[in-house]
């Protein structure tokens, strides 16, 4: 199975036993020898036995991040349009 693309961020991927909900960004860290900054990619994982705990937990960990009212809703409505998208494909009966 493909990876599906949530948002620029976060992914869900399927192996063997769950669900798996992968969340990576860029970022930049300090090289302990040299002290210049470097880039990489932060990596974070959780592992769902199925697929509506690991939306429970996407929608939990992306709304969390909004800074107003008007950015919560946007957010909202941007999940809603997702999650449709999800039923009409991969989950289609």
């Amino acid at each position: 199975m493909k990876p599906i693309t949530l948002n620029k961020n976060y992914r869900i991927e399927k192996d063997a036993y769950s669900w798996v909900l992968i969340f990576n960004e860029p970022r930049q860290k300090k090289n302990k020898k040299t002290l210049e900054l470097e880039d990489f990619i932060y990596e974070d994982k959780w592992y769902y036995p199925c697929i509506k705990m690991l939306l429970n937990k996407f929608i939990e960990l992306d709304l969390k991040e909004s800074e107003s009212i008007q950015e919560l809703s946007d957010k909202m409505d941007s999940l809603s349009a997702k999650v449709e998208e999800l039923k009409n494909t991969i989950f289609k009966k």
